[in-house]
C-alpha cells in the first residue's frame, strides 16, 4: 500500500532536515578552511624549477670552489667532491638548494617576497641537512625586516630535519622572508635546504610584545580648559588601534583627540593601544581641570592703588557704537612681545591686573548696558616693556561686526576705548 504523508508529518520531519543541512554546510565550510590554510605562498619552495623565485647574496655556480657559493642541484657530491652524496627531502631524487656557507655574518642565504592575506596567521617551515662535517649551519629567520627566530642544523650529514615557526601578521599584504647567515667560522657550514613553505594557520600564537606600541600619553590643558591627548610613542607604524576614554563615558579612536567643554574636576583618562600583532597595552592617568581664577575685582578706586593713575592723561584711542548687550574683546601685544605689563579698568573697576601681554590674545567679554550711555575700558601701563611705549592690538566683536584698534599707554597717559550703546 502506498504510504501517504500528511502536513503534520512534514512539520515533524522539518527540524531533522534543517539539522542535516546545517551539518552539511558546517562540514563544507570546514573543508574549505582547511584547503585555504594549506596553500603555500612561497614560489618554488621545493626548488624543482631551479634557480628562480628567490634571491641570494651568495654567488651561483655549478662547481663549488670556495665559501659563499650556492647551487640548485640533485647531488651535493657532484657540486663538490668532498660533500656527502645526499638526496633532496621531497623524494630523494629532486632538486635542492646546496650552500657552502660564507664566514661573513648577515649574508643573505635565501630571500623571497610572497603575497599574503592581511591579518591572517602563517607558519614558515623549511628542511635542512648538513652536507659536510663539522661546524653545522646557524641562521636567522627574518620576516619583513624583523628577526623572528634562529636555527641550527643538527650537523648529521644527509639527515633532514624540519624547522618551523609561526608568524603573526604586521598589517601588510606581503611577507619578505629571509634566511640570514649567523655562522662566521670558515671551515664547514655546508648544508642543503628544501621544501620551504609559508602556509596560513589557525593555531593560537602568542605574540612577541617586546616591540608593542605603548599606551603612555601626554595630556595638555589649554587656558580655555580644552584637553588634548597624544601618545608618547614616536613611531605608530605598528599601531592598529588606539582607544581613548574619559571617565568611561566619552570614547574615541582618534589618534590625537581633543575634548572641549569639560567642567572643572578630576577625570580618569585611559589609553588602550592594540598593535598590528595583537599586543595590547593600556595606561590610566588622572587629569585635573582647575577652575580659572576670577579676574581681580577691587573695591577701591583705581587711583588709590595704581601709582599715577589719576594724574596720567586719558587719551581716547577709539569710540565704538555697539548694538549688542556685550562685546568680545581680544587683546594682544603689538608686534614683538617685549614684557609689557598692564592693568585693565572697566567702568571704574579693576578687572585685571599684572597681566603680561602675549602674542596669543587675551579674551574678555564686557557688558554694554542700555542704562549707561558710555562704557570705558582703560589700559594702564605698569611698565613700558623693553621697547617703549606699552602698545597692544585690540580686536572688538559686536555680534558679527569686527573692529581693530591699536592702543598705547605710557607713564604719562592711559589708553581709553569707549563703547557707546546704540538703540
Amino acid at each position: 500500500m502506498k504510504k501517504k504523508y500528511s502536513f503534520l508529518n512534514f512539520l515533524f520531519l522539518l527540524p531533522v532536515f534543517l539539522l542535516a543541512q546545517q551539518n552539511n554546510i558546517a562540514k563544507n565550510t570546514s573543508d574549505w578552511e582547511i584547503k585555504i590554510s594549506q596553500v603555500n605562498v612561497i614560489e618554488n619552495g621545493d626548488f624543482s624549477n631551479g634557480n628562480t623565485g628567490f634571491y641570494s647574496s651568495y654567488s651561483y655556480t655549478s662547481t663549488n670552489t670556495t665559501e659563499g657559493e650556492y647551487y640548485v642541484g640533485k647531488d651535493a657530491s657532484r657540486w663538490y667532491p668532498d660533500h656527502y652524496s645526499c638526496g633532496d627531502h621531497t623524494n630523494g631524487k629532486g632538486k635542492m638548494l646546496l650552500v657552502n656557507g660564507s664566514p661573513e655574518e648577515n649574508r643573505v642565504i635565501w630571500k623571497t617576497t610572497s603575497k599574503i592575506q592581511p591579518g591572517r596567521k602563517y607558519r614558515f617551515t623549511f628542511w635542512i641537512t648538513s652536507i659536510s662535517v663539522p661546524n653545522p649551519a646557524v641562521m636567522a629567520l627574518v620576516i619583513n625586516g624583523k628577526e623572528v627566530s634562529r636555527f641550527k642544523s643538527s650537523g648529521k650529514p644527509c639527515t633532514w630535519a624540519s624547522n618551523s615557526v609561526a608568524w603573526l601578521p604586521d598589517g601588510t599584504g606581503s611577507a619578505t622572508i629571509a634566511l640570514i647567515n649567523k655562522n662566521t667560522i670558515r671551515h664547514g657550514n655546508d648544508f642543503a635546504l628544501d621544501d620551504l613553505s609559508f602556509i596560513e594557520t589557525t593555531e593560537t600564537i602568542t605574540p612577541d610584545c617586546s616591540e608593542k606600541v605603548t599606551a603612555g600619553f601626554t595630556p595638555a590643558i589649554s587656558e580655555s580648559n580644552v584637553l588634548s591627548l597624544s601618545l608618547k610613542e614616536t613611531s605608530l607604524k605598528s599601531l592598529k588601534t588606539v582607544h581613548w576614554s574619559v571617565n568611561d563615558s566619552i570614547h574615541t579612536e582618534e589618534h590625537s583627540p581633543v575634548f572641549s567643554g569639560l567642567s572643572p574636576g578630576t577625570y580618569s583618562v585611559k589609553a588602550k593601544t592594540i598593535s598590528l600583532n595583537g599586543c595590547i597595552d593600556s595606561t590610566i592617568q588622572s587629569v585635573t581641570i582647575v577652575k580659572k581664577a576670577a579676574p581681580v575685582q577691587a573695591s577701591l578706586t583705581p587711583g588709590s592703588i595704581l601709582p599715577g593713575y589719576d594724574t596720567r592723561k586719558m587719551e581716547i584711542s577709539k569710540t565704538f557704537d555697539i548694538k549688542e548687550d556685550s562685546v568680545r574683546v581680544l587683546l594682544s601685544d603689538n608686534g614683538i612681545v617685549d614684557g609689557d605689563s598692564i592693568t585693565l579698568v572697566y567702568d571704574g573697576k579693576i578687572i585685571l591686573t599684572h597681566y603680561l601681554l602675549q602674542a596669543k590674545p587675551l579674551e574678555l567679554k564686557l557688558p554694554v548696558s542700555k542704562n549707561q550711555p558710555v562704557h570705558e575700558l582703560i589700559m594702564y601701563a605698569e611698565n613700558l616693556g623693553s621697547i617703549p611705549p606699552n602698545t597692544s592690538l585690540m580686536k572688538v566683536f559686536d555680534g558679527s561686526k569686527k573692529y581693530e584698534v591699536y592702543i598705547r599707554a605710557s607713564e604719562k597717559s592711559n589708553a581709553v576705548v569707549k563703547f557707546r550703546r546704540t538703540p
